[in-house]
Parts: structure tokens; C-alpha cells; sequence
């Protein structure tokens, strides 16, 4: 499955800029494989509350992420994540200047990391159409700079 070597391995996660294929992606790998899904609760709470949000919005989103990671991994000990931590801590950089830490279990997640060579998709939930391949390089640093399990997304 991909290039995941390690049997530690439980979260295989979609990251990357925004409409770069990470659900679709992430949903292909699931179905193939089948395994459960965990989408991206942002978009959720987003669609809710509204795109007015503060650093405490992005906790609470992140709290729920979990919590969705944690029912999915009781159902099976490999799960597919259409997005994790890392999204919600590059957003909190860009936006508020502040770092999330890491979870507790890095060395169980693999990052599939999406680059920004498909075309963009307009959303309402969207922010950055122009920004794709600057944000695509802070995803790049912020994996190296946790020594976390990645590889990049190779399309045909």
C-alpha cells in the first residue's frame, strides 16, 4: 500500500493544499483497500458555523478530528484520514501566526502529500486559489521538520 514500509503504520493521511485530490484520493485508497474513511470534520463544522472563525474554532476542529480518528482506528487497525492534524496546524500558522502540537502517535501516521498539479476547484470553503504551491512547500518543511513518514502523490 503505497510506500508504507513500516508495520507500525495505523493512519495513512491525505495532506496537502487545498483542491489538490485528497478526498478523492483518500477515498480511492479506502474503497480498494477496504478500510474506514475519516473525512475532514472542517468542512462540517465550517458549513455550520460560517467562515467567520477564531483560533478556538480550529481547536474545537481539531478535538473532533480526533475523536472521529479514534472511532474509525476501534473499527480497524489501519484507517484512511482524507485529512489530520497537520491541515489544521498549517491553517493555524497562516492565519493566526500559531503552532498545534503534534499528536502523540506520529510514528503510527503516513502522509500521502498531494501536490498542487491538478486544476483548481472554486468552493465556498475555499481560501487560497493563488497560494497552492507556497503552501505545497510549507506542508514539505513541516513533514521533514517532524521526521514524519511521507511520500509525495505521483499521478498518472
Amino acid at each position: 500500500m503505497f510506500g508504507v514500509k513500516n508495520q507500525s503504520i495505523r493512519k495513512i493521511i491525505f495532506t496537502g493544499p487545498e483542491s489538490t485530490g485528497k478526498t478523492t484520493e483518500a477515498m480511492k485508497l479506502a474503497f480498494v483497500n477496504q478500510l474506514p474513511i475519516v473525512y475532514e470534520y472542517a468542512r462540517t463544522y465550517l458549513e455550520e458555523k460560517g467562515m467567520t472563525y477564531k483560533m478556538t474554532d480550529l481547536y474545537n476542529i481539531l478535538e473532533k478530528q480526533y475523536d472521529l480518528e479514534d472511532e474509525a482506528q476501534s473499527q480497524s487497525e489501519v484507517i484512511v484520514c482524507d485529512t489530520d492534524w497537520l491541515t489544521i496546524h498549517v491553517w493555524a500558522m497562516e492565519v493566526f501566526g500559531k503552532r498545534i502540537k503534534p499528536p502523540y502517535d506520529m510514528e503510527e501516521r503516513h502522509y500521502i502529500l498531494c501536490p498542487p498539479n491538478i486544476p483548481w476547484e472554486p468552493d465556498p470553503l475555499r481560501e487560497n486559489p493563488l497560494d497552492r504551491d507556497r503552501l505545497y512547500e510549507i506542508y514539505v518543511k513541516q513533514l521533514e521538520r517532524l521526521g514524519a513518514s511521507y511520500e509525495v502523490l505521483r499521478r498518472k
